[in-house]
């Protein structure tokens, strides 16, 4: 066992070692190549996050219906982060109602109900989490189409109008929509 856990460390080492040349030997190198070449060790092209597709194009291509099962806010976040969305929508166990948490860019997560909340609901969490009090828009499919294209945010929570239940409107790599939306 010792011997194997040596190995393991001298390999580790290795590599680790391996890395650090190669990080070294990258900023050596002189500037990127010129426009409209490329050149191995170029840094990756910019992209876009989604195909910029006309918005009188774009159609709600694919709709996933689940039964969301009642979770906590910790226990959404750890699916969300499992299946590495951005965004994960279900039903919050203490309050009953439709919830989605969110990643954010500065690390925390964020959490909005469809009825909104007069004070914090949540239990103490493992992460740190902000809850957003106002309720989730009131829209049908189409005003959220709408509202989601002239925001320009990735996706949108709202409650739909015909339905009464949490939804989640998304954009898709291919410029197109995607809906998500409990059974039910």
């Amino acid at each position: 066992m010792t011997e194997a856990i040596d190995l393991l460390d001298a390999r580790a080492r290795r590599r680790l070692t391996q890395l650090a040349e190669h990080r070294q030997t990258l900023r050596r190198r002189g500037p990127s190549s010129p426009e409209g070449q490329w050149r191995h060790g170029d840094a990756p092209t910019e992209r876009p996050p989604h195909l910029p597709r006309p918005a009188a194009e774009r159609e709600i291509v694919r709709r996933k219906s689940f039964t969301t099962a009642e979770a906590t806010v910790d226990e959404a976040i750890f699916d969300m982060e499992a299946l590495d969305h951005g965004f994960f929508l279900f039903t919050d166990l203490a309050s009953g109602q439709d919830a989605v948490v969110h990643a954010r860019d500065d690390g925390t997560y964020g959490l909005q109900y469809a009825r909104g909340v007069d004070e914090d609901p949540t239990e103490p969490t493992a992460a740190v989490v902000e809850v957003q009090p106002d309720q989730a828009p009131r829209f049908t499919v189409d005003q959220a189409r709408e509202h989601l294209d002239l925001s320009g945010a990735p996706w949108l929570f709202f409650v739909d109008a015909d339905h009464d239940r949490g939804r989640v409107l998304y954009r898709r790599d291919d410029g197109h929509y995607g809906l998500i939306a409990p059974a039910g």
